[in-house]
């Protein structure tokens, strides 16, 4: 498992026809007669090549980055303000072109995206606003057939299917679903959910959207009200006829002052805690006070909570990462049942460059005010996409060709049954060893061949793998994508002991996750890694990757399937493999196109290429002899980065008896807002000498899209 034109026809005075759609693909779009959008709700600031509207989920979305797409790609963008409008002016001549909205901004440090839509002849008039909201996002899932974000990201959106009919259909149904929330807070019949005007005053649609929430789930959203009652409505968007949400027997009123009341004491909760945190960890005894008697979080009771999470204290040399100084903030409440119980989002921002984090809890209120009561879980998972710059690989044949390799079979090529070498007396080596490039159906193939000699002490055999070994690939010249699981290896029950993971384009089987190695300070890396390659400390698939046993084509519609997000099943297993429990993570969508191939420009990166005496090359790491190993490596910055960590690993063995071996681990958080240089001291130790080092800049952005550029003999700039 290692990885591997057409034109159409029409009456000029019914109709007005455009070429286009679908990334100009050809298709054909109509454009209906209502000339001038004459239903569009009054808008004052409207004009032709101008998009206004104001971007609210209960509460304005200040600070939100805006785009406009048609049919050729991104026009313009704007930051809303802090009252969350923004006004858009659009290049060049009005167009009769449909248009996409779309809004990426975070709340409570989690990714929020919403889209609108807008009809050609809506555009053209340019009389109508195009507001941002939860319930526009279901309305143009709802004409697009699909998650808009997903359909963006491939290029894939169907624009014939904007059309006013379109929207308004989708509209009603929309307003349907939602319509007791309407009712509620009295929203007019005649409500224009794109587009008609309201002020973030907790009245009317305002007061509405405070009372809606609106969840990702996969395949579609899952709607609710936010306080009241319990139950909730799934919105596909393949089939958009759900039905309307229960009425509430309580006025929206008390509904709303509910709300904004416990959101009040939550916040005071939060700032209490902050205020523990002011000049040191806080003890467990004034924890507890914070923590219900029940908690659980992420297989974590509130005594191994405290200790393992709250009360986290890491080395400098790996990350120094601790709570002093914290920040427990934007509280977000995302719905309460009931006066006495509510489920939070809220940020958790650490000082400095050491980032920020979201957590989702149950809250609890008993006599002594609001507590913490946890998510339940047994255990912390994620799925993210990850792209990753690394090299660009020789070929078999350039291999063949340049350096004299033969392919035959091996039992050590695990993968494809061939082996590729270069034996000792061809293409300028030596004889009694080879040049091993090892099996092509491996990831790394192409990028290092390693000269391998059995002759000769130890010493003499590293010495000549110094001499003879080859770089053979191209540097930091390709990026790949990968899914990356991520099993957090402090917030997870000590009674599971392996994580299967399924679902998706994985096998039926699923992929195995084991835990890594533990110091005295805690895990060695911060995630479970795959158990194929648990020494490398990485749990991540390059997308595409079919087992061998799977059928090619039913493999990558399966992988296509997952483009527009999809949900994984994480089995926890204990000592003897039985299952004590699951958590589901969803996959959002992939990331836009130009940022799941991007240039080598879009990646923070280490900055090598012109200081070789400071690359770790393959001479270098096995010239090793148990000296110290003093790092001073430049490395940039790249646009769009909200947290940066550089981590290094350093694996040597004892020279002298066969069998002993080390890793010595280093880790940094990063301003991402600056260069810099990274500087570590790796102390030697007498006899033993490196195998291997690997250092990796992890940028992640605001959707949590990491790129990550790898340093290593194979990719040593």
């Amino acid at each position: 498992m290692r990885f591997r034109v057409g034109l159409a026809a029409c009456a000029a005075l019914a109709f007005l026809a455009a070429c286009g759609g679908g990334d100009g693909g050809g298709q054909t779009r109509v454009i209906d007669a209502q000339a001038g959008d004459a239903d569009a709700p009054a808008c004052s600031a409207c004009a032709p090549g101008a998009v206004t509207g104001l971007a609210a989920i209960g509460q304005p979305l200040a600070g939100a980055r805006v785009t406009v797409y048609d049919d050729t790609g991104p026009l313009a963008s704007a930051i809303t303000g802090m009252d969350g409008r923004f006004r858009i002016d659009l290049p060049g001549p009005s167009s009769a072109k449909p248009l996409l909205l779309q809004l990426v901004t975070t709340v409570a440090g989690e990714p929020l995206i919403l889209h609108n839509l807008q009809s050609a002849e809506e555009a053209l008039a340019g009389k109508r606003a195009l507001h941002l909201t939860p319930l526009t996002e279901l309305i143009a899932a709802d004409v697009l057939g699909t998650a808009p974000q997903s359909a963006l990201a491939r290029h894939e959106i169907s624009w014939q299917r904007v059309t006013r009919r379109a929207l308004r259909d989708a509209e009603a149904r929309v307003q349907s679903l939602v319509q007791p929330v309407l009712n509620a807070t009295a929203v007019p019949d005649n409500v224009d959910l794109r587009s008609t005007a309201f002020d973030t005053d907790q009245a009317g649609l305002d007061a509405a959207l405070s009372l809606i929430h609106v969840e990702p789930a996969q395949g579609g959203w899952q709607v609710a009200w936010r306080a009241g009652p319990a139950s909730s409505r799934f919105f596909d968007p393949v089939s958009p006829a759900a039905s309307a949400l229960p009425a509430s027997a309580r006025p929206a009123s008390d509904l709303q002052q509910e709300l904004a009341t416990t959101t009040v004491q939550l916040q005071s909760l939060l700032s209490a805690l902050s205020a523990e945190y002011s000049g040191a960890l806080p003890s467990s005894a004034e924890l507890a006070a914070y923590l219900a008697p029940d908690f659980l979080h992420a297989g974590l009771d509130a005594a191994a909570y405290a200790r393992v999470v709250l009360q986290r204290q890491d080395a400098p040399d790996d990350g120094g990462y601790s709570l002093v100084g914290a920040r427990f903030s934007d509280v977000q409440l995302l719905q309460q049942p009931d006066a006495d119980h509510a489920w939070v989002r809220f940020r958790v921002q650490a000082r400095g460059v050491l980032g920020s984090r979201t957590e989702s809890m149950r809250m609890i209120r008993d006599a002594s005010g609001w507590r913490l009561q946890g998510n339940g879980a047994k255990a912390s998972v994620k799925v993210r996409h990850a792209i990753v710059l690394g090299p660009g690989q020789a070929t078999q044949d350039t291999l063949r060709s340049v350096h004299g390799a033969h392919c035959a079979g091996d039992v050590r090529a695990q993968l494809s049954g061939q082996w590729c070498s270069t034996p000792g007396g061809l293409a300028g080596l030596p004889g009694g060893g080879a040049l091993e490039f090892g099996d092509p159906a491996e990831m790394a193939f192409g990028t290092l061949g390693v000269y391998r000699s059995a002759m000769g002490t130890l010493a003499e055999q590293r010495s000549a793998a110094a001499v003879h070994s080859r770089l053979v690939g191209s540097p930091s010249s390709t990026s790949r994508r990968y899914l990356v699981f991520e099993v957090d290896a402090r917030e997870i029950s000590p009674h599971v002991a392996r994580v299967r993971v399924r679902g998706g384009a994985l096998p039926s089987g699923g992929i195995d996750l084991v835990a890594p190695g533990y110091t005295v300070n805690g895990p060695a890396v911060e995630h479970w890694t795959l158990a194929t390659d648990e020494d490398t400390g990485w749990a991540g698939l390059p997308w595409g990757w079919c087992p061998d046993d799977t059928e090619a084509a039913d493999c990558m519609a399966a992988w296509s399937g997952m483009r527009s997000g999809s949900s994984l099943v994480f089995e926890l297993l204990d000592t003897q493999g039985a299952v004590i429990g699951s958590e589901t993570a969803v996959l959002p969508p992939e990331p836009p196109r130009h940022a799941a191939d991007p240039g080598v420009s879009a990646f923070a990166r280490f900055a090598l290429a012109a200081q070789p005496a400071s690359q770790p090359l393959i001479a270098r790491v096995m010239a090793d002899s148990g000296g110290a190993w003093i790092i001073d490596w430049p490395w940039r910055t790249a646009s769009g980065v909200r947290w940066l960590r550089a981590d290094l690993s350093l694996q040597r063995t004892d020279l002298a008896s066969a069998g002993g071996a080390e890793t010595l681990r280093r880790r940094a958080h990063i301003d991402p807002a600056s260069h810099g240089r990274l500087a570590w001291t790796l102390p030697g130790r007498q006899g033993w000498g490196a195998t291997w080092l690997h250092a990796q800049l992890t940028a992640t952005d605001e959707l949590g899209v990491q790129r990550i550029h790898f340093i290593a003999p194979s990719n040593p700039h």
